[in-house]
């Protein structure tokens, strides 16, 4: 099988063929290979259902998937909603993520999942307490919540409790929990909006984030 691209969770691996389907392998908690079962895979095995796929992201216990003229996908564990489906309900195989018809791109927290729709209008989902949904709350939201204030959206990136995005202008942005410094606006403080990275005089064009830091391409 032949992979266009590919994502590691925590201990479980997804990829996108090249026919656009998709593949998982590895610890299989809460059914985040999306096999219909949660039986530990050591290799690859088609997730159910999934065609037309351009992406894939894998996280601590869930996983998501867009395509490319249908919703996003996702599955596995579900204790903050961040399967994004207006519940809570754990599913073994994937079940299209409510309200957006179509996301560019899609990234998966531990407890949160991000995406860029193709309307520009970042969203997020799941688990809120550290404000890494960036929609001003620190509420559980189990169907997408609107990130304001974000125009030009190109790339997003999920951490532990932190999410960021660059923006078409090159201009980078975080929310959620800085106890680390992790958002780059020289504060160690929680923000529930977004707030820009200080990136001085270099414009970011990527942006990825770890558990407790975030790091970015010029």
């Amino acid at each position: 099988v032949a992979f266009k691209a590919i994502d590691g969770g925590y201990v479980h691996t997804c990829a996108v063929t090249t026919a656009g389907a998709v593949q998982c392998w590895g610890g299989n908690y809460g059914g985040s290979l999306g096999d219909g079962t949660d039986t530990e895979r050591h290799t690859p095995v088609p997730v159910t259902g999934l065609t037309g796929v351009v992406g894939v992201a894998g996280g601590l216990v869930h996983s998501c998937a867009w395509t490319a003229s249908g919703p996003g996908y996702c599955w596995g564990a579900n204790p903050a909603g961040q399967l994004g489906d207006g519940s809570r309900n754990w599913s073994l195989t994937p079940v299209p993520v409510s309200l957006v018809p179509r996301f560019v791109a899609m990234t998966v927290g531990p407890e949160h999942t991000c995406g860029i729709t193709d309307g520009g209008e970042v969203r997020c989902w799941g688990q809120g307490g550290s404000g890494q949904l960036g929609n001003g709350t620190r509420s559980m939201e189990t169907q997408p919540a609107l990130v304001p204030g974000i125009n030009g959206p190109v790339a997003i990136a999920a951490g532990n409790r932190h999410t960021c995005v660059t923006t078409s202008s090159g201009q980078a942005y975080c929310w959620g929990d800085l106890g680390y410094g992790q958002l780059g606006n020289g504060e160690v403080a929680f923000r529930l909006s977004p707030v820009p990275v200080s990136a001085g005089p270099a414009a970011l064009a990527a942006v990825t984030a770890g558990r407790w830091f975030t790091c970015g391409a010029s």
